[in-house]
């Protein structure tokens, strides 16, 4: 699977939660933009890793600007799809803005 076919899953799971979901296709600042009535907009960018941890490193200019809005006030998550036999591909949903995790890193 690529990137975009983690965004749709996330999509299509987001939608079962009764959200209406706008992706942002090409390469942007997030993904996608989850609303749902009485609820502030959901800033979503998605991830996927092998690896026991994120390492923010690859995309470190991406993640500062994304607090960068969390700063301002908006809801902005990461969500990461953890690839591989041993991680049962899975989801983890982290709001932003963050500094220090157990599982993600700025390496």
């Amino acid at each position: 699977m690529s990137g975009i076919d983690y965004e749709r899953e996330l999509r299509e799971k987001l939608k079962k939660q009764g959200y209406l979901v706008i992706r942002s296709a090409g390469s942007h600042l997030f993904d996608l933009v989850a609303l749902k009535p009485n609820e502030k907009p959901k800033i979503i960018e998605v991830k996927s890793t092998k690896n026991n941890k994120f390492y923010t490193s690859s995309c470190k200019d991406q993640i500062d600007m994304l607090n960068d809005l969390a700063y301002q006030g908006y809801d902005v998550y990461l969500y990461i799809r953890w690839i591989g036999k041993d991680k049962k591909n899975k989801w983890s949903k982290h709001k932003l803005p963050f500094k220090n995790h157990p599982i993600i890193s700025n390496r």
